[in-house]
């Protein structure tokens, strides 16, 4: 294959992703959901994930301030794009859970992870789930929050704010959608309703998502 061939290829690659744009990033359409993607919709999410956005991904959880033995909830978890770094990273004795409404994404997350032995899975709801109490020392919600109805997010935040260990953190990245009614005041509002303190903000930009909200909140001691 010549040259021209190749970039003619990853231009059209670029214009079709780019097409996509927002049934990527905001959901798989008017009549999909992350509980049941189609196979489409596995693929473009995945490929999205792996080929576009791995050094936006990588980046961000490289920073977390984990230890490498601490237990971890992924929640949300899709693909396991975010669970793949979690799991390396927690090499000192730790364990990861991945946790999805979606059977279909927790399959492809096993596929994913089946070189990793210190991964747990969870599928279904977390509010009926019955996980225990102060299970893990943290908890990532990356890219998630925005797909969840606004009136479901109060009940499952306190799902999450239960599983936490006092003192453990909740480490949540989201991109800004006042349609979506998500800004770092609405994520630090039920979260505070939930018993989580923040403990650290941050605001940037990327080119996919525009801007982004970083925060770290705390569950408080007994």
């Amino acid at each position: 294959m010549s040259m021209m061939m190749k970039v003619l290829k990853i231009i059209l690659i670029i214009i079709l992703l780019f097409s996509m744009k927002d049934v990527l990033i905001n959901g798989q359409g008017k009549d999909n959901s992350f509980s049941k993607p189609s196979r489409i919709g596995v693929f473009w999410h995945s490929f999205f994930s792996r080929v576009l956005m791995g050094p936006f991904y990588q980046s961000y959880f490289n920073q977390l301030p984990l230890k490498g033995n601490e237990k971890v909830l992924d929640f949300g978890c899709g693909w396991g794009a975010e669970a793949r770094i979690l799991a390396k990273k927690l090499c000192k004795g730790g364990r990861l859970a991945c946790l999805d409404i979606s059977p279909q994404w927790i399959a492809e997350t096993k596929e994913v992870l089946k070189k990793y032995n210190n991964v747990d899975y969870y599928v279904g709801d977390i509010v009926v789930l019955n996980i225990p109490e102060s299970s893990f020392d943290a908890v990532c919600i990356h890219i998630v929050l925005h797909d969840i109805d606004v009136n479901l997010r109060p009940d499952i935040v306190k799902a999450i704010a239960r599983i936490i260990k006092p003192g453990g953190h909740l480490y949540i990245r989201e991109p800004l959608m006042a349609e979506r009614q998500i800004s770092a005041s609405s994520i630090e509002s039920l979260m505070n309703k939930a018993g989580l303190l923040e403990r650290s903000v941050k605001f940037k930009r990327s080119f996919w998502y525009g801007e982004i909200v970083e925060m770290v909140f705390e569950k408080k001691g007994e």
